[in-house]
């Protein structure tokens, strides 16, 4: 029996998925991306394949419609990256989770993670927390907005948050860095 999501991914021809698995249809011996828009098969004629290989190693053939050998539909990690960090920085001061960001691409979240931290180093959460910090600090050199303030209007929930997410980053409280800031000047 085909686990749920991935029999959801295929019948809703979900894109997000494509990449995370492929399926194969026993009664056409023909296998497909979740996204194809070929007919909905049987549920017991369908087996799942991490790869494209594996379908073809167990004797099915791509599908015609989809291409599922042909990589051209896969964005390269590049351009998954990019699309997660402009993203990000549109709605950093927003309240954002990895499946926001996973969706408003069209990716898996699992391979987002994976394809972004290959490519960055790091997580999209964890870059979104730095993009907030580097913005707060910004803030903090250039307005005369309070630390409150400050946090939330980048996107921390509150100030107590936000001090120990910046001194974690930066080593220093939000005040202490503003002082610092002005003592330099």
């Amino acid at each position: 029996m085909v686990e749920s999501q991935y029999w959801d991914a295929i019948v809703s021809n979900d894109k997000s998925f494509d990449g995370v698995f492929f399926y194969a249809v026993k009664s056409t011996h023909i296998f497909c991306r979740p996204s194809c828009k070929s007919k909905i098969p049987m549920q017991k004629n369908v087996n799942i394949y991490d790869t494209a290989i594996q379908a073809e190693q167990s004797g099915f053939r791509p599908c015609k419609r989809c291409r599922p050998t042909d990589e051209s539909w896969i964005d390269s990690s590049e351009d998954i990256s990019n699309k997660a960090i402009k993203y990000i920085k549109k709605h950093f001061q927003e309240e954002v989770h990895l499946n926001q960001i996973a969706k408003a691409i069209a990716i898996d979240p699992f391979h987002l993670v994976r394809t972004f931290k290959k490519q960055t180093g790091k997580t999209p959460l964890e870059y979104l927390q730095e993009f907030r910090v580097m913005k707060a600090k910004n803030a903090l050199e250039n307005t005369d907005q309070t630390v409150t303030e400050i946090a939330l209007d980048h996107g921390f929930n509150s100030t107590a948050y936000f001090s120990t997410v910046f001194k974690k980053s930066t080593g220093c409280t939000p005040s202490q860095f503003r002082k610092q800031q002005a003592f330099n000047v």
